[in-house]
């Protein structure tokens, strides 16, 4: 009842005409089992278990962000377009996911995005487009079935809302079709798997889709989309076409036959090889055949809980889309997402073992094996837009990441933010970065990075990035410095000097006074009176690993002096000033 009251009367209406509210709500009741999992954390032994991951990680997005990041993906992939810097697409034709979309976030703000669009496009009316954006456009996973669900109440709310406002037929039922899937599936073994492989047993292809499907699959609850199995099933798929186009093609050699069926004027040419051939043929039909045996088998293999079954009526004849979003054939031309956070430390040992073996060089942390995750998701020339911790820019385990990125894609534009983004996150993990990168080798253009860690506006879009200064820099000069760590602050003159190995040629690298005695000879400036006998030192402390401290004298007297040369310490004495 309380939390009823509160809902009732702790938030005004206006509040509730915002499409994240849900999301909120839904966060805030999140926290309260995050909280109870992490007083567990200084325990011996302590991770986190195949239930209690979707409540640790899930963290909302703030609107600012997300604006930044669609802003930068999605609207900088259809401005392109229109002007002719990447091939023209129908609007319906533009595939987004978000592969981590928790409540929705993204996809909420990505709809409106897609909405004028198609407005502008003019193809359809106003009373065709909400479906179509939820039909051909905007595409969700996650591992958290209620955060699933509620992404799909939003954007059900939202095609009403649109409808409404513009005069038209607000009844849905029957003519919603959603691409949001829970990743929560749970193979069913024993005899549901002996009946499918007897029911199949004389379809090789299919038998290795069973197989592929119980290999893939297993503990997805855990891995959500970091599982791959269009790895195996896109060569799978490509060999059961190179069957079909031998043996079509070495029966019309035999049979010295100038067509095949449906295949007319083809083969006229019997000395068109193989490549020849196939490279020609229409495989389409096979391959929904394919798709569609693919979606039978995986209804049949799993127990488990489909959004489509609950909000959207058409839905409940189909099986779970998870297989298809994965077999996007031509990829995905925007992906945007918040991934989760975690240590490898934290891991469970299923987890643990399954990123070190898929994502080794992002097995650092869930974020970092989500950055290879999406880059995979993409198609060439497509872009990722990303908000995760900052470490992968600089610290040497990440450099293997670091190096893929650098020689697999285009970045385009980071921001540094820093502290303070996510209001539940506490220490190290609120440094953070968003970023978006371009999937091309075509490395015609900088980098831009931009610092705003010590802004107060960052919350006021779009003009986080006003009056702020921006570094631009071509990426191939990160690689100049062991690691290629981001060091997006120097300058590309500094940057150079790393390519002579002899570094001592440019800098004199040169021990300074050691007193041997630090509580006689160290003081602070302000515990001293004899300022000829005492002098400036520049000294750090223990944790202060480059910036001196400069309000510490030391003491310069001869006595003193004699000391430090006796014990070894008077070195570099020539740079002394």
């Amino acid at each position: 009842m309380k939390v009823i009251e509160l809902l009732c009367t702790n938030i005004d209406e206006e509040t509730w005409r915002q499409d994240e509210i849900i999301g909120w709500i839904y966060q805030y009741f999140n926290s309260i089992e995050k909280s109870e999992i992490f007083t567990r954390q200084n325990q011996k032994d302590f991770f986190i278990s195949v239930d209690e991951v979707p409540a640790t990680t899930q963290i909302f997005t703030p609107d600012w962000v997300v604006n930044w990041i669609i802003d930068n993906s999605l609207n900088k992939v259809y401005s392109e377009m229109k002007n002719g810097l990447r091939g023209k697409k129908n609007v319906e034709d533009i595939k987004l996911i978000d592969p981590c979309c928790g409540s929705g976030h993204f996809l909420v703000r990505a709809y409106d995005v897609f909405y004028e669009m198609y407005v502008e496009e003019g193809k359809y009316t106003k009373g065709e487009i909400p479906y179509k954006i939820l039909e051909n456009n905007i595409h969700g996973i996650d591992i958290d079935l209620r955060a699933v669900q509620l992404t799909g109440l939003i954007l059900f709310i939202k095609t009403k809302t649109y409808l409404k406002e513009n005069g038209y037929d607000t009844n849905t039922q029957g003519k919603l079709s959603v691409n949001l899937v829970c990743a929560d599936a749970i193979l069913l073994n024993g005899r549901r798997l002996e009946d499918l492989k007897e029911k199949h047993k004389d379809n090789k292809t299919i038998l290795k889709m069973i197989e592929i499907i119980y290999e893939e699959f297993e503990d997805v609850r855990l891995k959500g989309s970091l599982i791959q199995p269009e790895k195996k099933l896109f060569p799978l798929f490509e060999e059961f076409k190179n069957r079909i186009a031998r043996k079509e093609l070495s029966k019309a050699k035999r049979t010295k036959k100038k067509q095949t069926k449906g295949q007319e004027n083809l083969l006229e040419d019997q000395a068109i090889s193989f490549d020849e051939y196939k490279s020609q043929r229409d495989f389409t039909k096979e391959e929904r055949e394919l798709m569609d045996s693919l979606n039978a088998i995986y209804s049949e293999a799993i127990k488990a809980n489909d959004i489509s079954r609950q909000l959207f009526a058409t839905e409940a004849r189909k099986s779970i889309k998870l297989v298809n979003i994965f077999m996007q054939k031509t990829g995905y031309d925007v992906v945007v997402t918040n991934p989760p956070y975690m240590g490898i430390g934290n891991m469970d040992i299923k987890l643990k073992n399954f990123i070190i073996s898929n994502y080794k060089a992002g097995s650092e942390d869930l974020y970092s094996a989500f950055i290879m995750r999406c880059e995979e998701f993409l198609n060439e020339n497509g872009i990722l837009g990303m908000i995760v911790q900052h470490g992968f820019m600089f610290t040497s385990k990440y450099t293997e990441l670091r190096e893929s990125i650098l020689k697999n894609n285009q970045i385009e534009k980071v921001v540094h933010l820093g502290t303070g983004i996510f209001e539940e996150l506490t220490g190290e993990k609120v440094n953070s970065v968003m970023f978006t990168l371009n999937k091309t080798k075509q490395y015609n253009k900088k980098s831009e990075f931009v610092d705003i860690s010590n802004c107060n506006n960052r919350s006021e879009y779009p003009n986080i990035t006003n009056g702020v200064k921006r570094y631009l820099i071509n990426q191939d000069k990160f690689q100049i410095i062991k690691g290629s760590p981001f060091t997006y602050k120097l300058s590309e003159n500094i940057l150079n000097y790393f390519l002579d190995s002899n570094f001592k040629d440019y800098a004199h690298v040169q021990r300074g006074l050691s007193t041997y005695n630090n509580d006689k000879y160290i003081r602070f400036y302000w515990e001293i009176s004899n300022q000829e006998r005492w002098k400036w030192i520049d000294k750090t402390s223990g944790n202060e690993r480059y910036v001196s401290i400069d309000n510490v004298v030391v003491d310069f007297s001869s006595a003193a002096v004699e000391f430090y040369k006796s014990r070894g310490g008077f070195t570099g004495s020539n740079y002394y000033f």
